[in-house]
């Protein structure tokens, strides 16, 4: 973005890195990847009470927490790639950045 001479066409600042959308286009991804830990730890304590007491009861909240961490980070390298090509315009996709190998 730093290297990028022009803006969005309905950007209100002529420099990229300026524009006061940016912060929150990066945050958006930032913050769903901390909730997306976040229930990836409640997964894992869920999973070691349901390995000190496997009742029924413990497996299944185990399971849901589980699955709950999935669904949460499922989609965050999508969301991530998106904001990158969106913030970086489209001369981000040529063949010399690499960027369709990651």
């Amino acid at each position: 973005m730093r290297e990028r001479t022009r803006a969005a066409p309905e950007a209100t600042d002529p420099d990229p890195t300026q524009e006061p959308l940016t912060p929150a286009k990066i945050g958006g991804p930032i913050v769903r990847l901390h909730a997306a830990e976040a229930l990836l730890q409640r997964a894992g304590q869920a999973l070691d009470v349901a390995s000190a007491d496997p009742s029924p009861r413990r497996i299944a909240e185990g399971g849901i927490a589980t699955a709950e961490a999935k669904i949460a980070s499922a989609e965050l390298p999508l969301d991530a790639s998106t904001t990158l090509i969106e913030l970086a315009g489209t001369h981000s996709t040529r063949n010399a950045h690499n960027l369709d190998r990651h």
